[in-house]
């Protein structure tokens, strides 16, 4: 199972950051199953910080669309970079995916 905090790019539904939503949908799996982190995690230290608190995981996405090599478009990178500075939902989706918290 993936967690995706409100920190997360892309697609965002969700308004609880990553670590707050980790604690909500450890104790609604249980132990059963293991449970990947995304949101705001881009370095070293943010996977090892998620990884002491209980994630199996941590999944990274947009760090790897601001670099160099993505070839992305200079907007989209700045844009990704002014939303990391907030927790809030870059865009809303109807995924149809079952939200826990």
């Amino acid at each position: 199972m993936i967690a995706q905090g409100c920190e997360a790019g892309g697609h965002v539904r969700g308004t609880t950051p990553a670590i707050e939503l980790l604690a909500a949908v450890r104790d609604a799996v249980g132990e059963a199953y293991p449970v990947l982190l995304a949101g705001g995690i881009a370095t070293a230290a943010d996977v090892a910080a998620r990884l002491r608190l209980g994630a199996e995981a941590a999944v990274c996405g947009t760090i790897f669309l601001m670099s160099d090599e993505s070839g992305a478009h200079p907007r989209t990178k700045n844009a990704s970079r002014r939303r990391a500075r907030r927790c809030s939902p870059s865009c809303s989706a109807r995924a149809g995916r079952r939200r826990i918290a």
